[in-house]
């Protein structure tokens, strides 16, 4: 059957199918290539998909083909790919003569989930089987092998595929793989041949939005948290046998204040139980892999616990009694001479008078540790970098490109060691930002202190050391 007509765009150039009686083709002819136009894509598309013994000449679509399909809108016409106006027959399937065989993956690029179809084609119209099936990393140092092995039915039998037929793998596409086919058929004379062929196809990653703290952290002011403070707003650090925490140098480390405290643990907590996301392919050069189909949530909630002493004490009796404590008067500070005047011999330190917080400093002091913290208007704070820390991780690019194969718990060691990565940015960035900001707000107290450091809120606290409680350290996160 050959023939050449224009449809609204469609140009087809001779094709032939060898299953097909010649007939001359005369205006009725042409007439119903009109009115069955789905049908000849799809009769198109058939001839594609037999052995190239059975050749198709290339059809050419132009972009402004419309088909409807009995819908309201246009479409790619059936055996096509695309989105109208970009409709195509897309590849070619492979030329394959003789003893020989060929396999075709269709479609060769691939964004991770798609459909990935390796039909494979031999050159002699005879009975075959399919006798290997191989998938692997096209790099030189391979990750994975998926080895399909023989094609069988369900009762174990080889699956044969009858003369001009296609064989085909079929499957999930999540890696970029590349694959060899054997096959085995017996020719009139008796003899066997097991040709093979190779073909490869490319899986890009999908275009993810990335992991994201945008939600103000919740704010605990009322209450001491158990884990973090005591009801007196100073505390000393001691180990799990309850001896007091020392320095690097071995002194024990003095008593410190928390007026607040971020709390970021469970913002990861979901990310790092894979297993609940992943997915193992089932079927197709894939199969056998595991891999993030979807992605655990991040809990997108914080939390900043500002201590009940700064509001006055409420309900917390110890916190009551450090604020009634801040009562305007005054402390006496020793500090150093500056050794590093040379000519400065005198060794007896200055002893200053300082103002002791009221108040009205307490409330100023409140307002400085929530914009510390990240609840107020301080550019940066302990939520902004976690914030920038989360957003600048591509947690989930990574997590998209990671894969393992039959063992889950490979890809449970793979996340966390992405979160611990992340996490240990965020403490890393916060120990460099901690004190500092001590000194801003506080002043310099004890090594390296002057008498002008005063800091923001230019008093000095004043607490009963009888009072001071006790907690196991803790890390930040």
């Amino acid at each position: 059957m050959d023939w050449r007509v224009t449809v609204v765009g469609l140009t087809a150039a001779p094709a032939r199918c060898t299953n097909h009686r010649r007939r001359k083709p005369g205006v009725a002819h042409v007439l119903r290539l009109f009115a069955v136009l789905a049908v000849m894509a799809v009769a198109v598309v058939a001839c594609r998909d037999r052995p190239p013994t059975q050749s198709l000449t290339v059809i050419k679509v132009s972009a402004n083909v419309c088909y409807t399909g009995g819908g309201p809108t246009c479409i790619c016409f059936p055996g096509s790919v695309g989105t109208y106006p970009n409709c195509s027959l897309g590849e070619s399937p492979p030329l394959v003569t003789g003893d020989s065989v060929g396999v075709f993956c269709k479609p060769h690029a691939l964004v991770r989930g798609d459909t990935v179809s390796c039909l494979i084609y031999t050159g002699r119209r005879t009975r075959f089987t399919v006798t290997s099936r191989l998938a692997r990393d096209p790099s030189p140092s391979p990750t994975f092998v998926v080895r399909g092995g023989r094609d069988t039915t369900r009762s174990g039998q080889d699956t044969v595929y009858v003369a001009g037929d296609t064989a085909r793998w079929r499957g999930p596409a999540v890696v970029s793989s590349r694959l060899t086919i054997r096959v085995k058929w017996t020719d009139s004379m008796g003899l066997t041949h097991s040709p093979s062929a190779s073909d490869a196809f490319t899986v890009t990653p999908r275009v993810l939005p990335e992991y994201a703290i945008v939600n103000p952290p919740k704010v605990f002011g009322d209450s001491v948290n158990p884990r973090y403070m005591t009801p007196y707003p100073f505390h000393k650090t001691v180990d799990a046998n309850g001896a007091d925490s020392v320095d690097s140098n071995g002194i024990p480390i003095p008593p410190v204040a928390t007026y607040g405290f971020f709390v970021a643990a469970t913002v990861f907590h979901q990310l790092l139980q894979p297993g609940r996301y992943a997915e193992e392919v089932g079927s197709g050069p894939n199969a056998s892999i595991w891999w993030f189909r979807r992605f655990p949530p991040l809990v997108d909630s914080t939390q900043v616990w500002i201590h009940p002493a700064l509001k006055g004490g409420g309900a917390v009796a110890l916190a009551r009694f450090w604020y009634g404590q801040q009562d305007g008067g005054t402390v006496r500070e020793t500090f150093p001479h500056d050794t590093s005047i040379l000519h400065d011999t005198i060794t007896k330190p200055d002893i200053l008078v300082r103002h002791v917080c009221d108040t009205a400093d307490v409330r100023q002091l409140k307002s400085l540790v929530e914009g510390h913290e990240g609840t107020g208007t301080a550019a940066r704070s302990h939520y902004s970098i976690l914030s920038s820390t989360v957003a600048g991780a591509g947690l989930k690019a990574a997590m998209e490109s990671s894969f393992v194969q039959v063992d889950l718990g490979r890809l449970h060691n793979v996340i966390g060691e992405l979160v611990v990565r992340v996490i240990d940015s965020y403490n890393s960035t916060t120990g460099t930002f901690e004190q500092p900001e001590m000194d801003r707000i506080f002043g310099k107290i004890g090594k390296g202190a002057l008498a002008s450091d005063l800091g923001a809120i230019h008093c000095r606290i004043r607490f009963d050391s009888s009072s001071v409680g006790t907690i196991v350290p803790l890390s930040p996160l």
